[in-house]
């Protein structure tokens, strides 16, 4: 049994992204909420959107489970699930849940069909958002090579395909989710989020970070143009989450 409860508490702390978050949720959690299972957190984290800083925030208002393994080792999709049934209130699932076989509709298809789990996601301009991604690999090592004009002009519709979503179903995808965060209004966005699940405002700090603006190249007029028009798809995305933030 000890070696049970041992072997669980590595594989969840493999899967955590942010091994340092503070325990002032302990005290944050209302005591209806250690019990109740009718609004468990999950929060969709799209890659650089400013996730983690949202991470660092949700852990402050909740106990996190956190489902990061396929960034730890090998294959994501042969790991162990978190076991929803066992979450109440008090808890929070977060992941990028963000290629085949590891999307929430293979992953965890009960929570988009469940409405007990309160379900978010923060999203970002899209070509700040690939700007990031792009110091981001660069910095890493995974596209040394690649000019900035042909990172802009790969993997359209970055955003949309993180959900997935397509043309056709594009609203109804974004209609499950009860809360769409825009990380160029973060605090506005967590002070909505915050009324939503019943937790005290929190201001985030800066997270992950990456690389200097100042030392990369610019996209010029031309290049920005064809980027918005390749990725259409991801522009109404963040229009949409813009709309039903100011609503």
């Amino acid at each position: 049994m000890i070696i049970r409860h041992t072997a669980d508490w590595w594989d969840n702390f493999k899967r955590r992204k942010n091994r340092s978050l503070p325990f002032r949720a302990l005290l944050a959690i209302p005591l209806r909420d250690w019990s109740a299972a009718d609004r468990i957190g999950v929060f969709h984290h799209i890659p650089k959107c400013s996730g983690t800083s949202v991470v660092n925030v949700l852990g402050r208002w909740f106990l996190l489970k956190e489902d990061y393994r396929a960034y730890v080792q090998g294959d994501w999709r042969a790991a162990r699930r978190v076991d929803l049934g066992r979450l109440r209130n008090r808890h929070c699932l977060t992941g990028h849940f963000d290629y085949q076989g590891v999307y929430l509709r293979d992953r965890y298809p009960e929570i988009l069909s469940d409405h007990r789990f309160l379900l978010f996601t923060f999203v970002r301009d899209p070509l700040a958002t690939k700007l990031s991604l792009y110091r981001y690999e660069k910095q890493s090592g995974v596209i040394a090579d690649m000019t900035l004009e042909e990172h802009l002009l790969s993997r359209d519709n970055y955003i949309a395909n993180r959900f997935p979503c397509t043309p056709e179903d594009v609203d109804a995808v974004l209609t499950r989710y009860d809360f769409i965060g825009v990380t160029e209004r973060i605090d506005e966005s967590l002070a909505k989020l915050a009324r939503r699940v019943q937790r005290e405002p929190v201001r985030p700090p800066r997270l992950n970070t990456t690389g200097n603006k100042r030392d990369e190249p610019t996209p010029g007029p031309a290049l920005i143009a064809e980027f918005k028009r390749r990725n259409e798809l991801d522009y109404h995305i963040y229009r949409r989450a813009l709309e039903r933030l100011g609503s």
